[in-house]
């Protein structure tokens, strides 16, 4: 009880600790945001361009966009604001994998799971309480997900109405983020085809009712959404921006997929092999799995190793995108931890099997925990999250309330009072404004992606005043 207690503090304290400025905000939380605020104010769900409504394909669905109006309408539209959700459905997703750790392998390794999620994860983009608090679908999208695993672990020795909720909530999480579609139904699927082969038809019929039940979910909750907000997008444009993140095969970036496993995310691979190595042993020792767990286990274990196997055969490569399948594989490298350990007991003297196991369990803690909690105290100590605070007030205090923004930076938009364009020709939103904007905005994602000339910014614009690593210009009239 101590140490759930102790990991529950620390992991609160992480989450309430400058919410608005750590991490900094990130280009991407901006179109969630824009589309929150405009959808609460005017009934728009999308950026404004110059002050006129456009239609964009978010990549993150309604049900995570909605708590984040619901915020801003109870507490007013602010970066802790638009960050409260996110917090909340961490806290939520924490709770929830203790839970399922608890049912599949018991209160200590539960307890264990939350020590891996909080000093095992070394990089910002794979931190729960850094990427889980901003304003983006992966938490949300995990959240739903593992109360889907509750529900479905509960309605196996439960009651029946619990299979009803089942479905309801993987069908938020295939409505949040539509990178979930693919590993959730193979997941469903591969523990499906086994219960078939054992002729274990109550479970099976459990297994099929909540893959043909979440997918009707989805559609359901698809057609709800376009209808709801008016989309007039056709649905080949949203299946086309979803899919521009599905597949890319160049070299440099397969590598940098592969790469970034084994540098952040072996100790949760290993942890889902010896977890399906163990599973797979003692089902030929019983020729059948004995209990219904051991069915949640191997779906868990299906969709968090084929997550990891698409993030490193056909991913974009971001970070980010390997954040699901090691948060849910927690639970797992708990497990192998536990086991290397014999219980987290200290090891014996001497060089035996114990002995060395227990050695490698440390140096796998060790080689991840000391540049995380290193990685911790430089996000959490930094001011650069105010930068983008103290832009947004700039503009809205010292510029005319007429004045036209240009600029890639779209997580700053969300908090303006003044318009805005997207104005660069390789921005997938809009055209260029030709002279029409008063003010233009450079900052590290617009470099990072080289969104503007910079013989063209020299031409028309002088820069006036830096924040950070955001430089403001003003047009040369």
């Amino acid at each position: 009880h101590w140490s759930l207690i102790l990991m529950g503090l620390i992991a609160a304290g992480l989450l309430i600790f400058r919410p608005g400025e750590v991490p900094p905000l990130f280009f991407d939380e901006g179109w969630n945001l824009m589309a929150a605020r405009n959808w609460l104010q005017i009934g728009h769900y999308g950026p404004l361009v110059n002050g006129h409504p456009e239609f964009v394909s978010l990549s993150t669905g309604l049900p995570a966009i909605i708590p984040m109006a619901i915020s801003f309408k109870l507490f007013g539209i602010g970066p802790w604001q638009a960050r409260l959700p996110g917090i909340l459905f961490t806290a939520g997703a924490f709770v929830l994998i203790w839970y399922i750790a608890h049912k599949l392998y018991g209160r200590r390794i539960a307890a264990f799971a939350l020590a891996v999620l909080i000093f095992m994860p070394a990089h910002p983009d794979l931190h729960a309480t850094l990427i889980g608090r901003q304003a983006l679908g992966e938490m949300p999208a995990i959240f739903y997900l593992l109360l889907g695993y509750a529900c479905f672990l509960a309605s196996l020795k439960g009651p029946s109405w619990l299979k009803y909720l089942t479905i309801i909530w993987w069908g938020l999480a295939l409505a949040t983020k539509a990178q979930v579609i693919p590993f959730l139904f193979v997941a469903l699927f591969v523990p499906l085809l086994l219960r078939l082969f054992q002729r274990r038809w109550k479970e099976a019929g459990i297994i099929l009712w909540g893959l043909i039940g979440s997918f009707a979910a989805f559609g359901i909750f698809t057609i709800c959404q376009r209808y709801l907000l008016h989309d007039p997008m056709p649905a080949q444009m949203h299946i086309a921006n979803w899919s521009n993140t599905i597949a890319d095969l160049q070299t440099h970036i397969r590598m940098t997929a592969v790469r970034y496993l084994l540098v952040f995310g072996l100790p949760t691979l290993l942890g889902l092999l010896y977890a399906l190595f163990k599973l797979t042993r003692d089902c030929l020792k019983k020729r059948t799995f004995a209990e219904g767990a051991d069915i949640a286990k191997l779906s868990l274990l299906v969709l968090c190793l084929g997550w990891m196997g698409w993030f490193v055969s056909l991913s974009v490569g971001f970070l980010r995108y390997l954040f699901p399948a090691m948060f849910l594989g927690s639970i797992f490298t708990a497990h192998m931890l536990n086991e290397l350990t014999n219980g987290f007991r200290p090891p014996p003297l001497g060089l035996n099997p114990r002995a060395l196991k227990c050695l490698f369990a440390l140096a796998l803690v060790a080689w991840t925990a000391i540049p995380t909690l290193r990685m911790l105290y430089k996000f959490n100590a930094s001011g650069a999250g105010k930068d983008a605070l103290h832009v947004v007030d700039y503009i809205n205090s010292s510029t005319p309330s007429d004045a036209v923004i240009e600029s890639g930076q779209v997580e700053l938009f969300f908090l303006m009072n003044r318009r805005y364009v997207f104005g660069y020709e390789r921005f997938p939103v809009s055209v260029p404004m030709k002279g029409d904007s008063d003010y233009l905005i450079i900052g590290p994602m617009v470099r990072e992606l080289a969104l503007v000339d910079p013989s063209l910014v020299r031409n028309q614009f002088t820069c006036f005043v830096s924040f950070g690593k955001y430089d403001i210009y003003k047009r040369i009239r």
